[in-house]
């Protein structure tokens, strides 16, 4: 009976730190689901998409007034006018206001992959520092360890006293590295709960996949697409400007509830306005206009060349990433591992010995930490290629 209790004790111990297990897509689909910035876009995305409709006129105007006069009295007047643009004013309004809303939805699908991808390297920050920390505990039990094996050749070997003291020494250097990344994982922890909008969340065990290839790309990065979308904009308020000379028809209707002498019971007018007359003003309009296309066609181009450039780096720097990971994890890290192995057999008896037995466990976790930072690196270049490069799902 007292076996099988230890037995499901030793069960639910391994449970309990699955449970606490939490891995890089959990959370990325947390962030997706729970964070506010992303959901925002949707309705900045609906408000854009309202405006792009319809046609841009202006309002009715409806009036009343009174008229008195001794010998008819009192007669009020009911009158409507409304403004028509006689040019090309409104079909390029209703363009301009179109491009803007293409322009909002290729830069909130930015803003949300961003926040994703800035959730996807919190969370390898996040595993970064955790590891990290489980390598310098390693580290510092291990030389522990190794400085009782220093004293041990301390009583023969009156000059190895110095390297025990310099151990000694690197230990309380240690031990501060240790609490300074434990500090910057709360950190992390903190910003992981920032991405997520929840105070509550506590990050278990991060657990995160094997580097991932790059993403298929597409025809053009979202960089260069937003870039094309504000050229756009800025050619179709271009248009909206050149329009600004011309004048626009006025319609105007009156009628009395009753007659009076000499008054027409109704009144029907057609006029134009003069926009030409201050022709300043619509010249100002135009040249902005110019001036804001050409700004826009400049940073388009720009994009382009700019993101070729960085598409062929984040290339090449991703195989190279990958290279150095792959022969870390193959080759170099179980070559460390084996000489760790013939480690544990020999026992340092004196300063040659002792400096070996160090160098090879130093020149493991050195292995282990770099795989760590590569990891890192690479994560970095993904999420830049996703975010420029990476074709919509």
């Amino acid at each position: 009976m007292k076996k099988l209790t230890l037995l499901f004790l030793a069960f639910g111990s391994l449970l309990s730190n699955l449970a606490i297990a939490d891995s890089i897509d959990a959370f990325v689909s947390k962030v997706k689901n729970s964070n506010l910035e992303i959901a925002s876009q949707s309705l900045i995305l609906t408000a854009s998409e309202a405006r792009s409709k319809g046609v841009s006129l202006k309002a009715p105007m409806v009036g009343v007034s009174q008229m008195r006069t001794l010998e008819e009295g009192v007669a009020y007047a009911f009158e409507v006018q409304q403004e028509v643009p006689l040019s090309s004013r409104l079909s390029s309004d209703k363009t301009s206001r179109e491009n803007a809303f293409e322009l909002q939805r290729k830069e909130s699908e930015f803003f949300s992959t961003e926040k994703v991808l800035q959730a996807r390297l919190a969370f390898v920050s996040y595993w970064k520092d955790h590891e990290k920390i489980n390598y310098l505990t390693e580290v510092r039990d291990w030389l522990k360890n190794h400085l009782s094996y220093a004293r041990s050749v301390v009583r023969s070997d009156a000059s190895s006293n110095i390297y025990a003291l310099e151990i000694e020494s690197y230990l309380g250097v240690l031990e501060n590295d240790l609490s300074s990344v434990k500090s910057d994982l709360e950190a992390e922890k903190s910003k992981l709960k920032e991405l997520s909008f929840d105070e509550n969340y506590e990050p278990g065990l991060p657990v995160i996949d094997d580097p991932k290839n790059l993403p298929e790309a597409s025809s053009s990065s979202r960089i260069s697409s937003i870039s094309l979308s504000k050229l756009k904009v800025a050619s179709s308020m271009l248009e909206v400007a050149k329009t600004s000379y011309l004048p626009n028809l006025i319609i105007r209707a009156r009628k009395l509830d009753r007659p009076m002498m000499f008054m027409a019971n109704q009144e029907i007018m057609l006029g134009i306005d003069l926009p030409f007359a201050f022709f300043w003003q619509p010249r100002a309009e135009k040249a902005e206009a110019v001036a804001n296309k050409m700004i826009a066609e400049a940073n388009y181009r720009k994009a382009e060349v700019e993101s070729e450039a960085l598409k062929q780096s984040l290339m090449k720097r991703s195989d190279i990433l990958k290279n150095q990971i792959k022969t870390l994890k193959d080759v170099s890290i179980p070559a460390a591992q084996k000489s760790l192995k013939y480690l544990k057999n020999i026992a340092p008896r004196d300063m040659s010995g002792l400096e070996t037995h160090r160098r090879i466990f130093q020149d493991y976790i050195s292995l282990r930490t770099q795989l760590v930072e590569l990891r890192m690196a690479y994560e970095e270049i993904y999420s830049n290629w996703s975010l420029a490069f990476a074709k919509e799902q």
